[in-house]
C-alpha cells in the first residue's frame, strides 16, 4: 500500500531497431549469469568483465535508444 508507482508505468521499449544489440547482450548475459547468480565467481572480478562485454555487445546503444523513447513517450 505504501509503495510508490514507477514513473515509467505504461512505457514499453520498442526493440525493433535494436534486435542485434539485444541478441548480443542476451548472449553475454547467458554466458555468465549462472556463475554470477550462484556465486561460483567473484563479483568483484566478474561484474567489470561482464559490463565490458555488454558494452561491446551494444548495451550503450540500447540504453541511448531507451532513453530517447522514454523522453518521447513522456513529452
Amino acid at each position: 500500500d505504501a509503495a510508490t508507482s514507477s514513473t515509467v508505468l505504461g512505457f514499453a521499449l520498442d526493440i525493433t531497431d535494436l534486435q542485434t544489440e539485444v541478441a548480443n547482450c542476451q548472449a553475454v548475459w547467458d554466458k555468465y549469469k549462472y556463475e554470477l547468480i550462484t556465486g561460483a565467481s567473484d563479483p568483484e572480478t566478474m561484474v567489470p568483465k561482464i559490463t565490458a562485454e555488454l558494452k561491446s555487445a551494444g548495451m550503450d546503444t540500447i540504453m541511448q535508444a531507451a532513453q530517447e523513447q522514454i523522453n518521447n513517450y513522456f513529452k
